[in-house]
């Protein structure tokens, strides 16, 4: 088989991000991953598991390398939600902003009203 190279080379290492909220997962995190990307959890188990993740990996000697966290929370969607989130060492966002604000979401409009709304009360007012 011929070999395949990604062309050009990237300049810095691609992290893996490993899903889970389990303690095995957690380890899985710390040992290996360059990221996590658990399911829906409150700030206060982001929290935790940002924690657990940050001491096990001080323990493996990773503790000089960055963590990146995908987290979606499910105790709050608004713009101090998110704020606190990056206070944790959340990263990056994943939501679905059109859930958060009723309708059928079956409906394109709802779901473009949805996302123009979470733009203007949140994006905007994150930078």
């Amino acid at each position: 088989f011929p070999r395949l190279q990604m062309s050009p080379g990237v300049a810095s290492s691609i992290p893996v991000f490993v899903g889970g909220r389990t303690k095995a997962a957690l380890r899985r995190v710390a040992r290996l991953g360059g990221g996590w990307i658990p399911d829906l959890l409150s700030r206060q188990e982001l929290a935790e598991g940002i924690a657990e993740i940050r001491a096990q990996r001080r323990e493996l000697g990773r503790d000089d390398e960055p963590l990146e966290v995908i987290g979606a929370p499910k105790d709050g969607y608004d713009l101090d939600t998110f704020r606190h989130m990056e206070d944790l060492g959340v990263t990056h966002l994943w939501t679905i902003p059109w859930l958060f604000h009723g309708g059928d979401t079956s409906s394109l409009e709802v779901q473009r009203a949805g996302l123009e709304r979470f733009a203007e009360e949140v994006i905007v007012k994150m930078r």
